[in-house]
């Protein structure tokens, strides 16, 4: 989700944002939560769709929810205690410009995001 700079749910030090990541899912979130998620593991795309065709028909408040049916649904932490980085913290970050120069980028075949 997306926030405007003067949105009232968005924490900042200075001129820097508040990001609240949550561990192992590289989400970031803008209000300090638990969030619950829902996972569709590839190898069931065929089933995870038929099910939740079946139950958009068969379930009213389905039609509403396009997560509802089968998934494995888990909470993404980012409540905020744990590491800190940036100002006035006991970690500052430094950002690393990777171009055209970069050794390992060339080659790199792994996914970016």
């Amino acid at each position: 989700m997306r926030r405007r700079w003067d949105d009232p749910d968005l924490t900042r030090v200075g001129d820097h944002p508040v990001v609240f990541a949550g561990p192992g899912s590289h989400s970031g979130a803008c209000l300090q939560g638990e969030y619950l998620t829902n996972f569709d593991p590839p190898a069931f795309k065929r089933f995870i769709r038929f099910s939740r065709r079946v139950a958009r028909r068969l379930l009213p408040w389905a039609r509403a929810n396009p997560q509802a049916g089968v998934g494995i649904s888990y909470i993404d932490y980012a409540r905020g205690d744990e590491l800190s980085v940036g100002p006035g913290q006991d970690r500052q970050w430094h950002g690393v410009l990777d171009d055209d120069e970069t050794p390992w980028v060339f080659h790199y075949q792994g996914l970016w995001g």
